[in-house]
């Protein structure tokens, strides 16, 4: 870790002035905090939410409509309120990445594969992908044009649809297999780098360690931070995570290099999220409104992020 103490106010100012993609930031704040807290916040509170990450008011409206049309959210009027929340097609698409974002679920793999082959030429191009989106949100990676693949993670079921909420559509067939030995490995090694492109999460992943282990060191040593701090760093930190999760599929350790940094971007996440989310929490209560006035507490499932916080 670096030994340099860093300023956390500047720290957080310089994070603040970056520009970034104000629709992905917005769905990083609802996934993080509003689903927990209810699943519905109003707009001004949003607004508030944003400015802890430097984005505008203007923006955040602007971006709400956005969110609107794309299908990732839905919002509606309750007395001089405008409510925003998740669609239900964002509540999904939420649910599908939620697991490899929180979760580190690379360690045990009983060294199967999940496959899914698409009748595409079955379905209408647009529906199709519609499709392909929701796979790929799941973590699946692209082989071909209607082949996919993922582990199988040792403790699920037999089918993928466990984490694709609706059922199957007929035109795909879903599949578990084992690799054969005679197979080599550089055969399989070669269909994983087709299917993903692990070099660019890998160094995303280095950008992520390079500039959170540094501030990660600081709060350990001096882990006092006010509640608006704690709140602006765990979405700042948890949206940058989130974006490098959502294009990483979180392969088991056997089908990674020894020199792969995954596993220490998600440790260094998991320290800075269990040191923040109890100032950061008192901030959400205190602060931010929903349908009913104060956002309710945060639902028990909230406290097994990262594999555990201590309840706030």
């Amino acid at each position: 870790m670096s030994k340099d103490t860093i300023n956390i106010d500047d720290w957080v100012a310089s994070r603040r002035s970056a520009s970034r993609r104000s629709g992905s930031v917005l769905i990083s704040l609802i996934s993080d905090f509003v689903v927990p807290h209810g699943g519905a916040i109003a707009l001004g509170s949003l607004v508030d939410a944003g400015a802890c990450v430097g984005v505008s008011e203007h923006t955040i409206r602007s971006s709400v409509n956005r969110l609107v049309a794309d299908g990732w959210v839905s919002t509606e009027s309750m007395g001089r309120r405008s409510i925003c929340r998740f669609s239900d097609s964002g509540m999904k698409r939420y649910s599908m990445a939620a697991k490899r974002i929180y979760q580190n679920l690379n360690t045990d793999w009983s060294g199967e594969w999940h496959m899914i082959v698409s009748n595409n030429w079955m379905i209408e191009p647009e529906r199709y992908s519609e499709h392909v989106r929701d796979i790929l949100w799941s973590g699946f990676g692209r082989v071909s044009e209607n082949v996919f693949i993922r582990p199988k993670l040792a403790q699920k079921g037999s089918c993928c649809n466990w984490d694709l909420p609706e059922a199957l559509p007929e035109s795909l067939a879903c599949f578990t297999g084992i690799k054969k030995q005679c197979i080599p490995d550089t055969a399989i090694n070669a269909m994983i780098q087709r299917a993903w492109d692990l070099g660019t999460v890998k160094s995303r992943y280095q950008f992520f360690i390079d500039r959170y282990e540094g501030l990660l060191d600081t709060l350990l040593k001096s882990p006092a931070v006010s509640g608006v701090q704690a709140f602006s760093i765990r979405s700042l930190m948890f949206h940058d995570f989130r974006r490098i999760r959502l294009i990483d599929p979180v392969l088991p350790a056997a089908l990674h290099s020894p020199k792969w940094n995954g596993d220490h971007a998600f440790s260094i996440a998991q320290r800075l999220y269990q040191l923040l989310a109890h100032p950061s929490e008192q901030y959400i209560m205190e602060v931010m409104q929903g349908p009913e006035g104060r956002l309710p507490r945060a639902k028990a499932w909230f406290f097994d992020r990262f594999g555990g916080l201590a309840n706030a």
